[in-house]
């Protein structure tokens, strides 16, 4: 049956090769499509406002080459950091002693802005964070949500597969003491 409905399609229909799940994905895609004309051309979204603009792009610009300075220029004083697996980081000061010992753990982390959207004062960023983990390339992509006031980072939140790092950092036991360093499990 699944036969007889691939070789009725032109070649070039990419459900042909996908197999009885990427027919229901197809109808999927599809009916979203129809249902939110607004997705058929989506263009880059820039800040409303040039504060905003300009946390992104001091955003983009810190990960490309970290530094501890340039993330404390972009926060606010009372500043609140959430991600998966810590506890909230609030104030300048805790974030300066957590991007510290990022640093320290994984020297050579760079980031990579894929996407970004804004609204008022909320801006949303797709990226990807490159570095060795025990000694081998990983790259965790992320989306944060930032919160600006008075052109700095007032809250930012993380989202992550935690998981899937987790499982990663367990498969290289070489980069477990650095990870029980950063995380204050072991004295540094």
């Amino acid at each position: 049956m699944l036969r007889a409905r691939a070789r009725a399609l032109p070649q070039s229909d990419s459900r042909v090769q996908a197999g009885p799940r990427g027919w229901r994905r197809a109808r999927r895609a599809k009916w979203l499509l129809a249902s939110c004309p607004r997705l058929h051309s989506v263009a880059p979204v820039t800040a409303e406002r040039a504060d905003v603009q300009a946390v992104i792009d001091g955003f983009t610009a810190a990960w490309a080459h970290p530094n501890l300075d340039h993330f404390m220029a972009l926060l606010h004083p009372d500043v609140l950091l959430l991600q998966p697996v810590t506890k909230p980081i609030h104030g300048r000061d805790a974030a300066r002693v957590e991007f510290a010992q990022l640093l320290g753990w994984l020297p050579d982390l760079r980031g990579t802005v894929d996407h970004t959207a804004a609204t008022a004062n909320i801006a949303l960023i797709a990226w990807r964070l490159a570095f060795a983990l025990g000694g081998k390339p990983y790259e965790l992509r992320i989306v944060d949500r930032l919160v600006v006031e008075d052109g700095l980072i007032r809250e930012r939140e993380a989202y992550y597969d935690s998981l899937g790092l987790m499982i990663a950092l367990l498969g290289r036991p070489s980069g477990w003491l650095g990870y029980w360093k950063y995380r204050s499990f072991l004295p540094s």
